[in-house]
């Protein structure tokens, strides 16, 4: 079984074969990528009690030991890692070779030998700064930190990247919102543009080319895993109450994003969308696969202040995510990923090779993303063979992020994939499942456990559907 954590595919157990402990928790409304992240012991990680961040320089103590940028930068890879953060030198390989990382080794590896502090100080709290030090081995040396330089000026200051454009300034909603309804009200926040299942259509024929498409060998790629680059945004689409699809630009319409099936993309911006605020960093999986060229899609569930009793700021970065306008730029960092799907029912887990030929697949809300990218991967191969079964769990009937794509998939691919969709709270005219995951649940709509290699069960969706599904 798999999970996700902040985005990304996290090994969990091989098998499940035991009922879950108790009743399953009722699912979150902050879903499977835009969550919180979560240490190895399980204890969820409170953002607002990270240290602030830093806007200055500090140098290292008298008689410290100096390490020198070129020396860090030979250990710039999974089997040699170390780190750059606030001045200081970590050698992380031995918390890399306990495998404990919530957001698989990949999240570490990809700021290997590079200064990584605006990405640690997005989304780690304090107890992750505690556990840090643990791998200090020293201080970069003053003259290759150009914080130090810059605090000998009075000019250090953390930024967003240099081309992202000042924020328009709008009127800025609270919830509960109905972003059909706000689009229409806001046209300057969102332009001319299809909305709702429309809006999914036409996203759908784009994805579906995409993947029957394979990027030139050629293409340039845009992203870059240690990295940020900002890209302008193309257009930003209502497609339901409230999620919207998010079009970035790539560097040219020759230009590939990058991506293996399986993987994610890192998004920042201000946090809550408020300017000059600290930098917030959450991990995505792109709908559009790699054949695209020229531009990158997510689908976005956008969180609004007091749409949730425990969350009454809304999403961290969804609300800017949602803010920003056609022509502006977001920063994004990438790819990375622990599970690539290799085609032909070839998956990569953690590096391990495995042949499987059908895949169990349980999402929960915006979990949803991962699985869609690698059913369209499958699907739009002919000579891919591999049968899926999805199941996904939503809050209520309106929740069901993507039903049109999903409905249409199972419609054009009979005996290659099938979904079934249950829901907490329903309504009179629904006529699928109703409840929280459970085994039954699982049992009638699900390939069974203990066949071997041959199946592979892929799990992802927020903390407590995880939890409350999978038992490790």
């Amino acid at each position: 079984w798999m999970g996700s954590a902040s985005g990304g595919w996290n090994l969990k157990v091989d098998t499940m074969t035991t009922l879950r402990a108790g009743e399953e928790a009722q699912i979150p409304e902050n879903q499977a990528e835009q969550t919180t992240l979560w240490l190895n012991d399980g204890v969820e990680v409170v953002e607002d009690k990270a240290p602030a961040v830093s806007v200055g320089y500090t140098p290292p103590p008298p008689g410290a030991k100096l390490i020198s940028l070129a020396e860090v930068e030979k250990h710039d890879d999974e089997n040699d890692c170390w780190l750059v953060v606030k001045g200081k030198v970590y050698d992380v390989n031995a918390y890399l070779k306990d495998g404990s990382h919530p957001g698989g080794n990949a999240s570490i590896t990809m700021n290997a030998g590079v200064d990584s502090t605006e990405d640690f100080e997005a989304v780690h709290s304090a107890k992750a700064w505690k556990q840090l030090e643990t791998y200090v081995i020293g201080y970069l040396d003053p003259k290759d930190d150009p914080n130090a330089a810059a605090s000998a000026e009075s000019t250090a200051h953390v930024t967003l990247s240099s081309a992202v454009a000042t924020k328009t300034k709008q009127p800025r909603a609270t919830g509960p919102v109905n972003l059909l309804q706000y689009a229409l009200a806001n046209p300057d926040l969102y332009g001319n543009t299809l909305v709702g299942e429309a809006a999914e259509a036409a996203a759908f024929d784009r994805m579906w080319a995409g993947a029957r498409r394979v990027a030139p060998k050629d293409a340039p790629i845009t992203l870059n895993p240690k990295k940020w680059v900002a890209l302008e945004v193309d257009a930003k689409v209502p497609l339901s109450h409230d999620t919207i699809l998010l079009r970035l630009k790539l560097d040219s319409p020759e230009h590939q994003c990058g991506l293996p099936v399986g993987y994610h993309v890192y998004l920042r911006g201000e946090k809550n969308g408020e300017p000059g605020a600290k930098t917030v960093m959450r991990a995505y999986t792109p709908s559009s696969l790699n054949g695209t060229l020229g531009f990158v899609e997510f689908v976005i569930k956008v969180y609004f202040p007091n749409d949730s009793a425990a969350y009454p700021e809304g999403g961290a970065l969804t609300r800017y995510l949602n803010e920003v306008t056609v022509g502006e730029f977001v920063d994004a960092k990438g790819p990375a990923g622990e599970i690539k799907y290799d085609g032909k029912g070839v998956v990569w887990v953690h590096g391990l090779k495995k042949q499987v030929k059908q895949i169990t697949m349980l999402a929960g809300g915006t979990g949803v993303a991962p699985m869609l990218q690698m059913i369209v991967a499958i699907l739009a191969d002919p000579d891919d063979t591999t049968v899926i079964k999805f199941l996904f769990a939503n809050k209520s009937v309106k929740d069901i992020l993507l039903k049109y794509t999903l409905d249409r998939l199972q419609t054009e691919h009979p005996g290659r994939f099938s979904v079934a969709y249950t829901v907490s709270k329903s309504d009179d005219v629904w006529k699928g499942l109703t409840g929280r995951v459970d085994k039954k649940m699982i049992q009638n709509n699900c390939f069974a456990a203990g066949q071997g290699d041959e199946t592979l069960a892929l799990l992802c969706g927020p903390p407590l559907f995880e939890t409350e599904t999978c038992v490790p």
